[in-house]
């Protein structure tokens, strides 16, 4: 996303660079700490949870209120949320009980948004809904590798890749699923656009299924592979682009970016 917005604004400021080895968190510990040189502001971290959000919103906040580059009161900010993947994926250690992770998942997104809103001035914010992770399973399956992969090392997603519960653990999850999109619908209709700030519903991935194996990593078989990245990236783009009601609930492979003019908006509505 800030490459797309660096066609255009070419002095625009925050994306990531480089690489280092990864930024894990599992449930509320984090064992590794962001490294600012190359995440600049980039504060998602593997593994998180929704509750831990807040944490990386303040990272977000110490980073801009410290760059020389932004002025922190004035600019406007893009700031893209998605989360639950981790959530859902971890979610049969204990007894399904979808109302209460939807409360948990609701209670921490809010809690999120509003330290936003009291925080980071003239920002628009993409909440993003999550697709059925479960479908990572069905299109693994495709390839004797990654059926190979998650055979072995189920870890990536133990409730989608255990070897005795899968089946049922993984009907749990897509409902789960659609849980936590209604609550994430609920929870940002509570913050209407106003002044200079926005949180917006973009719901490109809500009835989204993984076309091929091509979008799946060669290396792990469940994270993005590039191909999916772009077209992940095209549909946030253009979904930013569009108004609510015309909005795509699923990708595209076909969809190409919006290219704005003078007249073209980020939605609110």
């Amino acid at each position: 996303m800030f490459n797309f917005f660096k066609n255009y604004s070419p002095n625009v400021t925050g994306g990531s660079n480089g690489h280092h080895f990864v930024e894990l968190c599992f449930d509320v510990v984090c064992p590794s700490e962001h490294q600012p040189a190359q995440d600049v502001l980039n504060g998602a971290q593997s593994g998180a949870w929704t509750q831990n959000l807040p944490d990386q919103v303040g990272y977000l906040v110490s980073q801009m209120a410290n760059n020389s580059n932004i002025d922190f009161q004035n600019d406007w900010k893009v700031l893209t949320l998605l989360i639950g993947a981790n959530n859902l994926c971890l979610s049969c250690f204990s007894e399904f009980n979808i109302f209460e992770a939807a409360n948990v998942y609701e209670t921490w997104l809010r809690n999120t948004i509003q330290e936003i809103q009291q925080n980071i001035p003239r920002v628009f914010v993409n909440v993003m809904e999550i697709f059925n992770i479960s479908d990572v399973y069905n299109v693994s399956m495709t390839s004797d590798y990654c059926a190979t992969i998650h055979r072995v090392l189920p870890v990536e997603c133990v409730c989608a890749f255990d070897p005795i519960d899968g089946a049922y653990y993984r009907s749990q999850m897509d409902l789960m699923s659609v849980a936590y999109n209604q609550r994430t619908v609920k929870v940002v209709s509570e913050f209407p656009p106003g002044g200079d700030f926005a949180v917006v519903i973009q719901p490109i991935l809500r009835q989204n299924l993984i076309p091929s194996i091509e979008f799946l990593s060669t290396l792990d078989c469940f994270h993005p592979s590039l191909e999916a990245h772009q077209m992940m990236a095209i549909g946030l783009w253009n979904s930013m682009l569009t108004p609510a009601k015309n909005k795509k609930t699923k990708i595209d492979p076909n969809d190409t970016p919006i290219c704005p003019d003078d007249s073209t908006l980020l939605y609110t509505y």
